[in-house]
């Protein structure tokens, strides 16, 4: 039946395929939490400057999830910015720009509101 049917999609999306979710945006964006599963990759796809909100989960059981932004367009001289929502950390604090395309940063969720990032730092 149809619902059986998407129950088994819904266990394969989850639990089968590792590959990327694609989240590509064009404007300022907030994380979501369907963005903290550990295989997002948000794409910052606008000509000029982007901020990218790093919201606080809802939860601590995204403890160890992470989500990748990467910058895939903009003018030269643009940047897409990491920005802490309300009650979040970013760790190190100086590693919230991304200033080139393709270049990228993964933020892994510590708990209390603290994210630890990788990836281009300056």
């Amino acid at each position: 039946t149809a619902i059986i049917q998407s129950i088994m999609q819904t266990v394969y999306d989850r639990v089968m395929r590792t590959g990327y979710r694609l989240n590509t945006q064009a404007g300022d964006y907030t994380i979501t939490g369907e963005d903290f599963n550990g295989r997002t990759l948000v794409r910052a796809d606008k000509a000029g400057d982007m901020s990218v909100t790093i919201a606080k989960p809802l939860t601590e059981d995204f403890i160890g999830l992470s989500v990748t932004v990467r910058k895939t367009s903009g003018d030269a001289g643009t940047f897409t910015t990491l920005v802490a929502g309300a009650g979040v950390t970013l760790s190190p604090p100086d590693a919230t720009i991304l200033r080139r395309v393709g270049g990228s940063a993964t933020l892994v969720y510590t708990g209390g509101g603290n994210w630890d990032i990788f990836g281009e730092l300056p």
